[in-house]
């Protein structure tokens, strides 16, 4: 028996345009996203009422769903095929945990339900099921986003679904490859998520700060833009002004994920030059609010909330799997509260505007998002460390591993983050004082 666990794949989505159809067939479109989108709906209902009968002592699953609706689902939309009935209920229950609800949802075809082909003058149709055993065949735009699919599919990527969209003129191919196992790396590369720049890197070679850089620092600045003009636009009320709201949605969103894909592009690539595994934060449940029983503050639930951890870590898990190399997610915390210097973490050490990183007890000052990175490359989160408290000194050990980070510390690394941080550097100057010295005295 062959115990080896599968090779990673990636899943890809390339949307591509279709040709106006014909009257008859927008209809037959219609009817069926109409069908498809109220059985997703109904399977979300269905999804509840399991989800109390689960608090009541009864198995909460897949496939005890399927064996409760399907019969039922097969009688009230006999237009629908077997496989889209069940393509509905998969895509509603995987929604089930960041939905609360369905408005609109893509049709999802598998390999058994669609088709494609081309015609005798080389160009591709694609053909769907809608009702029974109908079929609607649609040409598709033969323009740069069809070319860019066509070389995915000869690069070795495999069709395996299809998503036709809403407005039955785009569709997404979903593409999936197997690429093989991370290679073993000696250094080791940190990054560290943050809402001034969305990447703080620091790589460490031989136990050595090799290079530390900040990357996507526009990334906040431009959102910070786009939520201020959204606050003057839903304060007019405007049929326009909604419109326009709308517009600005989809261009932010554009911009998060781009930029997003960019800046995992830039570290995937500075850690296969510097033959680096990548450590990230684990910051996975980040979202703040009253909904979520977690709210710190209205202004602070706004900056945590612009994060764009998850598009930023689905890029970076997606191209690490490509390019072979190996990525960890660590334990946050303490990453910014450690001194690298001294091995003690205290919450004083984050100073107002939380900026900058100064140890109250060794006057080790440098940019905080900066000391965050060069802590999560060293993973401190699995470290013997000294966390001091406001009248208690301890320590938390999670693994055998020693208290002191074995790396150097620059004397020339702490930057203001308030100043200009590639001009104005820092001199560590720690006073007699027992809280050390004062941004203000450093200068």
């Amino acid at each position: 028996m062959n115990t080896e666990p599968a090779l990673p794949k990636v899943i890809k989505a390339v949307t591509l345009n279709l040709l106006e159809p014909s009257r008859h067939k927008a209809v037959a479109l219609e009817r069926l996203h109409q069908d498809y989108t109220a059985c997703a709906i109904d399977v979300m209902q269905d999804t509840q009422l399991l989800r109390f009968a689960h608090s009541m002592g009864m198995p909460y699953n897949r496939n005890l769903l399927h064996k409760m609706t399907y019969p039922h689902y097969r009688k009230k939309y006999p237009a629908l095929s077997s496989q889209l009935i069940e393509s509905a209920r998969i895509s509603a229950f995987n929604r089930r945990k960041v939905a609360r609800s369905i408005s609109r949802i893509p049709v999802r075809y598998d390999q058994r339900t669609f088709s494609v082909k081309k015609t005798a003058k080389g160009n591709p149709l694609i053909s769907f099921a809608t009702d029974g055993r109908k079929r609607v065949i649609i040409p598709i735009a033969k323009d740069g986003a069809y070319r860019r699919a066509q070389e995915n599919i000869s690069q070795g990527w495999k069709l395996t679904s299809v998503l036709l969209l809403r407005d039955h003129r785009r569709l997404q191919f979903i593409l999936t490859k197997s690429f093989d196992r991370a290679t073993e790396r000696a250094n080791v590369l940190g990054v560290d998520v943050g809402s001034r720049r969305l990447a703080a890197v620091t790589i460490i070679a031989g136990g050595k700060t090799l290079k530390q850089l900040y990357l996507g620092r526009d990334i906040g600045k431009k959102q910070k833009a786009y939520i201020e003009r959204r606050a003057r636009l839903q304060s007019k009320g405007t049929r326009k002004a909604w419109k326009a709201l709308r517009r600005l949605r989809h261009r932010q969103r554009n911009f998060v994920t781009t930029r997003s894909w960019q800046v995992a592009h830039e570290a995937v690539n500075l850690a296969e030059k510097y033959q680096c595994l990548i450590r990230v934060e684990n910051l996975k449940r980040l979202k703040t609010g009253r909904r979520m029983g977690n709210s710190k503050g209205r202004k602070a639930n706004g900056v945590i909330n612009r994060i764009p951890y998850a598009q930023f870590f689905m890029a970076l898990d997606s191209l690490c799997v490509q390019k072979r190399i190996g990525l960890q997610r660590v334990k946050p915390r303490h990453t910014s509260q450690y001194c690298p210097r001294c091995g003690k973490a205290c919450r004083k050490n984050r100073i107002s505007p939380y900026k900058v990183f100064r140890c109250v007890f060794c006057g080790y000052t440098c940019d905080a998002d900066r000391n965050a990175s060069r802590n999560v490359a060293n993973n401190i989160g699995e470290r013997t460390i000294t966390i001091v408290g406001p009248n208690m000194v301890s320590h938390v050990q999670t693994s055998p591993m020693g208290a002191a980070v074995n790396q150097p510390v620059r004397p020339h690394d702490g930057v203001i983050g308030c100043l200009q941080h590639l001009r104005f550097h820092l001199m560590e100057k720690p006073t007699a004082q027992a809280g050390g010295c004062l941004p203000s005295q450093i200068l």
